[in-house]
């Protein structure tokens, strides 16, 4: 049954007025949680994806929606579609990402890069992973407290089509927590016995 509503809900540009929507609830969202000492407040969003069930487009392909959610206070910021599910990740490119992505990842005119090489079969298939680790500096990254930035990238041949296909990750690893501090020992009592009343005498 079509209503006046589904007529003018219809007309309407979704993705202009879920930014609207996303807009209006960021701006009546409280303050995010204060981070430590003399650094920013700490932003906790959270993605996930899901299928709505029963909803097709023009194409006939099934809708799937990627949202990100304010864990504190707990409000939904943004919900976007997207053609595959697999693929959310691809729609999640943030600050910190394109941060670390343009760091100098070059060891021969990086000097602070720590390069590390494993090569091992797995199933038949000769792998090869490189770790490459260089240290950051105190708000070089998008990212409170973070110490190091690494990329990994593994190499790993094809299943019959002779092709070697890469996949790289970019990452950060925050400081070791600090080393617990061993409860000191109790302090040397000496032992001592019940007084003795003084005695004095006068000539």
């Amino acid at each position: 049954m079509t209503t006046t509503l589904n007529r003018a809900l219809a007309r309407v540009d979704a993705d202009a007025l879920d930014a609207a929507v996303g807009v209006f609830v960021q701006a009546h969202t409280a303050a995010p949680l204060a981070g430590a000492a003399g650094d920013p407040p700490v932003l906790q969003p959270a993605a996930d994806g899901k299928t709505v069930r029963g909803a097709r487009d023009s194409e006939g392909l099934q809708l799937h929606l990627l949202g990100v959610y304010q864990v504190a206070p707990g409000v939904m910021l943004a919900l976007r579609e997207m053609r595959h599910k697999p693929h959310e990740t691809v729609h999640l490119s943030t600050v910190l990402s394109a941060q670390l992505d343009a760091l100098d990842w070059d060891e021969t005119s990086n000097t602070h890069i720590t390069v590390h090489r494993t090569e091992e079969t797995n199933a038949g298939r000769h792998e090869i992973r490189i770790v490459r680790v260089q240290p950051l500096t105190p708000g070089q990254v998008n990212f409170p407290h973070a110490t190091r930035a690494l990329l990994v990238e593994q190499y790993t041949p094809g299943r019959g089509d002779g092709k070697i296909h890469a996949d790289a990750e970019l990452g950060i690893t925050p400081p070791r927590p600090p080393s617990p501090t061993p409860p000191s020992p109790p302090a040397a009592c000496a032992a001592s016995g019940p007084s003795r009343p003084s005695t004095s005498s006068e000539t």
